[in-house]
């Protein structure tokens, strides 16, 4: 389920990016894996943001086009922004998905089932519940982009909550986040190091990050602010 990485550099003045290029696509709990160079897991939203998505290619570039419309409708730029557009998304995506595999085979709607809850039989309600609390669409996100103060990282997990990494400096996504993680801890790294040294050390994660099955050998990688 492939790995993306975004880190800062210089306390938040730029960030590094690095993704694999393994594709996976699929209906639980069947799914299949394969790198590819004709889907980019790394996808520019403005003159100076980036979105990386890790699971279901699917899902994921539906996410992304359907929050860019809005973001280019709406003239975001900032990340905070941007974050809680793709979380909104992700969240309607995935109550459709959930409806269309739990509740239109009983002939139910999302509305129609909260309607006629009450007189539904019991077991089958929480069965219905229990899918529609806990189950993700296997779609993760990372965005980087400008903030009041520089640079800002968010991450968007299940069920579509955006959080800010600043803190750290550093997120991950995917199968090989737990690399990621333990990679850059020991490095050390630290967000006010030089763009040199914290592209060596995420590159260097990534590379760690392969021994996770699932995980790409091929690497890309971007940079904020863009090069002129």
């Amino acid at each position: 389920m492939t790995v993306c990485i975004a880190a800062l550099f210089d306390n938040g003045k730029g960030a590094v990016l690095a993704s694999d290029h393994m594709i996976t696509w699929g209906i639980p709990p069947m799914a299949y894996e394969f790198e590819s160079d004709d889907v980019s897991k790394i996808r520019e939203l403005g003159d100076n943001s980036y979105v990386l998505h890790a699971g279901n290619v699917f899902d994921g570039d539906l996410i992304v086009q359907r929050s860019q419309a809005q973001i280019i409708e709406e003239k975001l730029v900032l990340a905070e922004d941007i974050a809680n557009t793709i979380a909104e998304v992700y969240g309607n995506v995935r109550l459709h998905n959930l409806e269309q595999r739990y509740l239109r085979p009983r002939g139910l709607t999302l509305n129609g089932y909260y309607a006629a809850q009450l007189s539904l039989n019991p077991g089958m309600v929480q069965e219905i519940d229990e899918k529609l609390a806990n189950d993700g669409i296997g779609v993760e996100f990372l965005i980087a982009g400008p903030s009041a103060f520089g640079y800002s990282i968010y991450t968007i997990l299940h069920p579509g909550i955006a959080t800010c990494v600043d803190a750290i400096g550093y997120g991950a996504i995917g199968v090989g986040a737990s690399h990621v993680f333990h990679s850059l801890i020991s490095a050390p790294y630290r967000k006010d190091l030089g763009k040199e040294q914290v592209e060596k050390f995420v590159l260097e994660a990534k590379e760690k990050s392969q021994l996770s099955p699932g995980v790409g050998q091929q690497t890309s990688t971007r940079s904020l602010p863009k090069e002129k």
